[in-house]
């Protein structure tokens, strides 16, 4: 079965549920509690989201919309990735979540309609490892490298070894499991913040890994011959890490990031990015700074077939 980097359908929910999730901010430095309104919040969001997806159709990606039943304390719908997978091979996966308020966004219809609109061949849940307190959040836990078939994860009160080898061996990938250092006194919640792979490129911030894991992380990429764009800690709490290349119906690669994380690449980094794809910025300020993850987190990769 031949597997592609970068998908070229993705999934997004649109965040009329959205609020400060005080829950996921113990274990997530990255969010930030605004002064705002609940409903100013929500009407400023739903706008950023709105204008992404228009962005992004613009740019000849195919975006399916899910506009969710309102529904209370769903405050994080907007990260579809955390909580399910669908993989090449038309694998749909649900994965164990940490916080009970996200646990939620599993929702039937948004799983029936996966199974309606892509070729499912199999649903797998994982999510029974939350009784004996153990998570796997996704890909935001786990970033693929789809063309050597390596997974990569980086331990977190959100991310266990163990589950993440059963997972592995469920999709037939490699794991590359590693710890990072702290970073403002917490562990890094999800790899996704410090790492995105790419067509032939690799995004890392090699600083913040543990040193005793960085020279088997690094040479990893190495071996399947992806160009380091090292960027440093103060560029991966601006979201650079978190960032994903797709498909254009024209076959194109596009790089979303967001604003922030655009301004704060510097322009060697740039360069070197733009020779494997077309950067694309989005603006999601809000999404961002209030739920502590950024463009990438709020698009789950489709890579099956639709019916």
């Amino acid at each position: 079965m031949k597997r592609t980097q970068c998908a070229n359908v993705v999934l997004m929910i649109k965040p009329v549920n959205f609020f400060y999730n005080s829950e996921t901010a113990l274990s997530n430095v990255f969010q930030k509690k605004p002064e705002d309104s609940i409903n100013e919040i929500k009407n400023i969001v739903l706008t950023e989201f709105d204008n992404a997806v228009e962005l992004l159709r613009n740019e000849g990606l195919l975006v399916d919309v899910i506009n969710p039943d309102k529904m209370l304390n769903i405050p994080d719908q907007v990260f579809p990735n955390n909580w399910f997978q669908v993989t090449h091979d038309g694998k749909l996966i649900l994965f164990p979540m940490q916080s009970e308020n996200r646990r939620k966004e599993r929702l039937q219809y948004i799983i029936d309609h996966l199974k309606k609109k892509y070729l499912i061949s199999d649903v797998i849940d994982l999510t029974f490892h939350e009784k004996n307190h153990l998570f796997l959040e996704g890909t935001g836990s786990v970033v693929l490298d789809h063309n050597s078939m390596t997974a990569y994860a980086v331990k977190s009160a959100r991310t266990s070894e163990k589950v993440f080898n059963e997972y592995c061996k469920i999709i037939d990938y490699k794991p590359v499991f590693f710890r990072a250092n702290e970073f403002k006194g917490s562990s890094i919640y999800h790899t996704n913040v410090l790492m995105s792979l790419g067509p032939g490129f690799a995004i890392i911030c090699s600083e913040i890994i543990n040193k005793s894991d960085r020279k088997r992380v690094l040479e990893s990429f190495l071996n399947d011959h992806l160009e380091l764009v090292d960027v440093r800690t103060e560029q991966m709490e601006m979201f650079c890490g978190n960032v994903l290349t797709v498909k254009s119906r024209n076959g194109d690669y596009l790089l979303i990031m967001s604003d922030k994380a655009f301004n704060a690449f510097n322009q060697n980094q740039k360069d070197v990015l733009s020779k494997y794809a077309k950067l694309i910025k989005v603006n999601v300020d809000h999404i961002e700074n209030i739920g502590g993850g950024g463009i990438r987190c709020m698009m789950a990769e489709i890579y099956s077939l639709t019916n």
